[in-house]
């Protein structure tokens, strides 16, 4: 049999659990700062999980950040691995729904790492990194038909740094309102 007939591949593909959808994921936030979340209306059951319904989730490429050792010679030395990231963060879609509270969390936690008072007043008190940020998690789950874990992307220190965009549009009579946030974070692994 040779390696690239259609029973190998029908083989590999059932020996490996079937091909993992794109459209299977979900998304939880745990920890978001209680400043955040005060005056908003939160879906039911949400206490320091919350999950986020996300019409797509967009990584960025993955790299390797290096350092270079500095060794006498030409050029730099050589370029040691550091760490790595998604670049430019991790972008969610959200649904808005009729009781925006989408808006409502995310606006607040902008105002809230800016050090914005709830009245619009600045106060040019920037919360601590470990009371705004150090707890926040991020949890994007892979999920197969029906339902169950098969992979987590577990990112830690999340907070948002990018909001694209509302589009509101009078053609538009078939849509709905999309928010998109990109995420910073200091670390990912896989769990």
């Amino acid at each position: 049999m040779t390696t690239n007939s259609i029973q190998v591949l029908k083989s590999y593909i059932d020996t490996n659990n079937g091909l993992q959808r794109p459209n299977r994921y979900k998304i939880d936030l745990i920890n978001i700062p209680s400043p955040v979340k005060q005056n908003v209306t939160l879906p039911q059951g949400s206490g320091s999980l919350i999950t986020l319904f996300s019409g797509a989730v967009n990584f960025g490429g993955r790299t390797t950040d290096v350092t270079y050792d500095a060794l006498s010679g030409y050029g730099f030395g050589r370029m040691v691995p550091k760490s790595t990231r998604f670049v430019g963060g991790v972008m969610a879609v959200l649904p808005v729904t009729g009781r925006p509270w989408v808006l409502d969390l995310f606006n607040r936690w902008f105002d809230y790492l800016y050090g914005q008072s709830s009245t619009g007043q600045t106060n040019f008190s920037v919360p601590y990194y470990d009371e705004a940020v150090q707890d926040v998690q991020m949890l994007i789950s892979l999920l197969d038909l029906n339902g169950n874990t098969v992979k987590r992307f577990y990112f830690s220190e999340v907070y948002p740094i990018e909001a694209l965009p509302l589009e509101f549009n009078m053609a538009s009579t078939d849509k709905f309102l999309t928010y998109q946030v990109t995420f910073n974070y200091r670390k990912m692994s896989l769990v």
